[in-house]
């Protein structure tokens, strides 16, 4: 009986242990089947992306060796690696959120459930990099500053390095050049390079400083015109009063004056054209760019007098243009006056006097920087240049 009762026992332990090993393997062999098909997924989902990648440097190729046209014009989906892929273009000019001169491109390739993104934005308004650049001359005298700060990481007091002659300075990466002389007097001081015309100089007196190289470029660099859209006329906008706020959209004015104290908000995107910019003593145009970019095109006078105000309620100078449009208009910018954005005017005579200031770039054709005017060159601006005159990649990303 005993003997019974042992046998009986081993046989109960043995199916247990049995069943025990059967678990075992039984998990064990799910645990591999998961890691299989995850490992079977990763590789699926690496294969698109390496597709997507693939086809993105293919379009980019296109682009720069054919032309923008030649890719418009190429037919998708295609297949490589044994999956369908398509790439989409996007161009500045066409989407609000898009400065004019860039162009996104954006690859995806899909094998069964498994998509992959991967966008490319390209410069093509290879303009070269022009921080401070008068087609005549670039003349400074008493106490300018100009230097540089970059939008992208922070603002330009966070950037601010250290003092000369008991002024603040930022980075050292703004370029001066003129396709004639660049002469700077009185305590002037450039942190950047400091280059003039072919055949011409840059003169810098005793008393002031150029950071970088001096020097003169072998070729004229030649500016691109701008043109103010074709736009209907409302009449003059004319603001006396505390404030007011335009949404997004194109206007044209035969003159806009902000008088004393006044604020014009404008939304963008937004497209300003007026044959005369008039901003008196401390009034404000104030830029909403959170929904797109604003343009103002000034197709005669432009004159910010005395602490007037132009600039974003980001303070991004790369959502802001001023186009000064008219082959010998002028351009002021007078006492303690502060702009933030691209002033572009390369027919246009552009002053600065008594202590304004730029945050961006100013290019014009006569520039006169006077009585502790400071321009300091957002070096956001100034990427994306290309010396063979082809677009340029400045930013690659994942898409989710």
């Amino acid at each position: 009986m005993h003997r019974r009762h042992e046998q009986g026992t081993v046989i109960v332990a043995t199916v247990i242990m049995v069943l025990l090993l059967t678990c075992v393997s039984l998990g064990l062999a799910m645990v591999t089947q998961g890691a299989y098909r995850e490992n079977r997924y990763d590789r699926e989902a690496m294969r698109c992306f390496y597709v997507a990648d693939g086809a993105l440097s293919e379009a980019y190729t296109i682009f720069r060796e054919k032309g923008l046209e030649t890719l418009k014009a190429t037919q998708y989906p295609r297949t490589m690696g044994g999956l369908q892929f398509r790439v989409s273009v996007t161009e500045g000019k066409l989407d609000p959120l898009l400065d004019d001169g860039l162009v996104r491109l954006l690859a995806s390739a899909t094998n069964g459930s498994d998509t992959a993104r991967v966008a490319m934005t390209v410069r093509i308004d290879l303009q070269p990099a022009l921080g401070v650049f008068g087609d005549g001359l670039v003349l400074t005298n008493s106490n300018v500053l100009v230097d540089s700060f970059d939008s992208r990481v922070g603002t330009y007091a966070s950037q601010i390095s250290g003092t000369r002659n008991g002024i603040p300075y930022a980075r050292s990466k703004a370029p001066v050049a003129s396709n004639g002389n660049v002469q700077l007097f009185s305590n002037s001081m450039f942190f950047g390079d400091a280059k003039a015309g072919p055949s011409k100089s840059v003169s810098v007196d005793g008393n002031s400083y150029v950071s970088g190289t001096i020097g003169k470029a072998t070729a004229k660099t030649t500016l691109k015109p701008v043109t103010a859209p074709v736009l209907p006329v409302t009449g003059s906008k004319k603001l006396d009063g505390p404030s007011q706020t335009l949404g997004p959209g194109d206007y044209h004015w035969s003159s806009l004056e902000l008088y004393a104290s006044s604020t014009l908000t404008i939304r963008g995107p937004a497209r300003i054209v007026t044959e005369k910019l008039i901003i008196d003593s401390n009034a404000r145009l104030l830029l909403d760019t959170s929904g797109g970019k604003v343009e103002v095109y000034v197709n005669g006078i432009t004159e910010l007098k005395s602490n007037a105000i132009i600039r974003p309620l980001d303070n991004r100078p790369a959502s802001v243009s001023l186009y000064g449009t008219k082959l010998g208009s002028s351009m002021l910018l007078d006492s303690n006056v502060q702009v933030t954005g691209r002033i572009y005017a390369p027919g246009v005579d552009i002053t600065l006097k008594n202590d304004p200031q730029v945050w961006g770039s100013v290019v014009g054709r006569n520039l006169s920087l006077d009585s502790n005017a400071k321009v300091h060159v957002d070096e956001a601006l100034l990427d994306g240049t290309s010396a063979d005159g082809k677009p340029v990649k400045i930013s690659w990303q994942r898409v989710p």
